[in-house]
């Protein structure tokens, strides 16, 4: 458990509210780094899309004209990259780091798997790696799965299956990864959040009309619904989101020799203790590149 802040004098709350202000809000145009990880590469918010390496593409979309709300965009061909599901319930020891689940499984990438219980070990719905299964049961009223790494050659490689287009239930024995969380949007395009209404810094996990699955991470705190709309409007195709985690736990981390990066979720108290982006978490999902063929 954090130790409460002292209390504070007058003086010393001011002096202390502006160097928040100033670790929180950036000058226009000016991309978010944190200073552990080095700075992104200056075309990260200008050019379309930065190409990483082949199959996989990233970009920052600004938000709002002082570019303090932005959004990061990875986006991976499956024909390129396999997915992993890892958690601690498999892999034993304590919850990680995104950092760490990346750098000891040498990932190119590492997100939120889902939200979790309070045991540190368990998902709150379904996810299952291989034969291990963290949490066999389907939650009914979580409407998307992503599922990767499919038992026969005519499945998609990785999917996110609505439960409006297609039995999900069915489908989640043919393939080696699955997850299920909340929806964001169905297959339509359709905004079908109907959990909670609060702001809180978002991570979720997309695909696109080409079949292409997005690691998406807002740091800074917005209701879900709002964020749903940015997603739609932006030149993403997006189509199934599902939403994977939210508030300080909610990160991204890439590793690649173009770009290693890690983003976590804003919240004064964790900004302030030096935990954003750094928070425990005992189930992720990752990416690694596929074999040559």
């Amino acid at each position: 458990m954090r130790r409460p802040l002292p209390r504070l004098r007058a003086a010393s709350r001011r002096c202390l509210a502006a160097l928040l202000l100033a670790g929180l809000f950036l000058l226009p145009g000016q991309a978010r780094a944190d200073s552990t990880d080095g700075s992104l590469p200056p075309d990260a918010l200008t050019s379309p899309w930065l190409s990483l390496r082949q199959g996989l593409d990233f970009h920052i979309f600004a938000l709002d004209e002082q570019h303090i709300r932005q959004l990061i965009v990875l986006r991976i061909d499956p024909a390129y990259f396999r997915f992993e599901l890892f958690s601690v319930s498999q892999h034993g020891g304590r919850p990680r780091s995104l950092r760490q689940w990346g750098l000891g499984h040498s990932l190119t990438a590492v997100i939120n798997a889902s939200m979790y219980l309070p045991d540190l070990r368990t998902s709150t719905g379904y996810l299952r790696q291989g034969n291990h299964s963290n949490n066999g049961r389907i939650v009914r009223n979580y409407g998307s799965i992503f599922m990767a790494e499919p038992m026969r050659s005519s499945l998609p490689r990785a999917n996110i299956c609505d439960k409006e287009v297609s039995p999900c239930r069915e489908r989640v024995e043919d393939y080696v990864s699955v997850v299920q969380n909340f929806r964001i949007l169905n297959d339509r395009r359709e905004i079908v959040w109907s959990a909670f209404r609060k702001p809180v810094a978002i991570s979720a996990i997309g695909k696109d009309g080409s079949g292409r699955i997005l690691f998406l991470h807002c740091r800074e705190a917005m209701p879900v619904r709002e964020f749903a709309r940015h997603l739609r409007d932006l030149p993403l195709d997006i189509r199934a989101t599902m939403y994977v985690e939210g508030g300080a736990q909610a990160g991204l981390f890439v590793q690649t020799p173009r770009l290693t990066h890690l983003w976590g979720g804003r919240h004064a108290s964790d900004f302030l203790a030096g935990i954003a982006g750094h928070a425990p978490l005992p189930n992720v999902l990752g990416i690694m590149p596929r074999a040559a063929q």
